[in-house]
């Protein structure tokens, strides 16, 4: 397993809206905005890429938030990036906000981006509703994908306990505690590409989530994840990036008239 990537500093893949979410952009700084279907914590603002995270797309650069936030938000549903830094911060408090909101359990899916200063990995919970099942094949699922290899037992945990206290706030009776387990997915080739890869990945189960929740005990699943497809994700969200930029700019040209 390669060794996880070292970063000088927090800020090379974080944005300057995560260090401090009061950050206020200039226009001219701003690449475009997208209407995201990320669940914020904070307000449901437009996101922005600015014209600095641009210079991340290129090959042998990590992404930071915002780009993940565009990719993600391309195909699926999930809580925002900045989910699990407050909650392992800060404590459940500081994200009730968000779960008072959107009640987890009426999700089949819930997608939670992790990032840890230097790396990205994705952990989903499927079917958070059958805590309440009797049924002994029927059993919330806890699932880490990690395009390291770590098996990500602590994140599991952590992500375990935050959706016993929904439960729990919710007066819900847990029955079936929920079984977890990491998943064997494409493995980056470098120490830049988790980004990417995270997003590969996640694309790939969303594909084959049935598949994958009904054989979970099988071992000969990788053509699900398409490795070799993995390295074309970069330049997928790359261009995506351009065109999404220059509608933005069209309609802003627009607004302005």
């Amino acid at each position: 397993m390669p060794p996880r990537p070292l970063s000088p500093d927090r800020e090379f893949i974080t944005s300057d809206t995560e260090i401090d979410p009061k950050f206020t952009l200039k226009d001219e700084d701003i690449a475009f905005k997208f209407p995201s279907s990320l669940h914020y914590l904070f307000d449901g603002a437009p996101s922005i890429v600015q014209l600095r995270d641009l210079t991340r797309l290129p090959a042998g650069q990590w992404w930071n938030d915002a780009l993940v936030d565009y990719a993600l938000s391309k195909s699926t549903l999930v809580c925002t990036s900045h989910f699990y830094t407050q909650y392992t911060a800060h404590g459940y408090e500081s994200i009730q906000k968000w779960s008072k909101r959107r009640d987890p359990f009426t999700y089949q899916n819930i997608v939670i981006p992790v990032h840890l200063g230097n790396h990205w990995l994705v952990v989903i919970i499927c079917d958070p509703s059958l805590l309440t099942s009797d049924h002994p094949e029927q059993r919330a699922l806890v699932f880490s994908l990690d395009s390291l290899g770590d098996t990500c037992e602590a994140i599991r945990k952590s992500m375990c306990d935050w959706l016993l206290k929904e439960a729990e706030m919710r007066s819900k009776p847990i029955i079936s505690p929920p079984v977890t387990m990491s998943l064997k997915v494409a493995l980056q080739p470098n120490t830049c590409d988790c980004g990417p890869y995270m997003v590969h990945n996640l694309d790939r189960f969303m594909r084959h989530r049935d598949t994958l929740v009904a054989h979970i005990i099988m071992e000969q699943l990788m053509i699900i994840w398409h490795p070799k497809l993995a390295k074309h994700r970069r330049r997928f969200i790359a261009d995506h990036c351009k065109v999404t930029r220059r509608d933005w700019i069209g309609q802003d040209s627009i607004d302005k008239a």
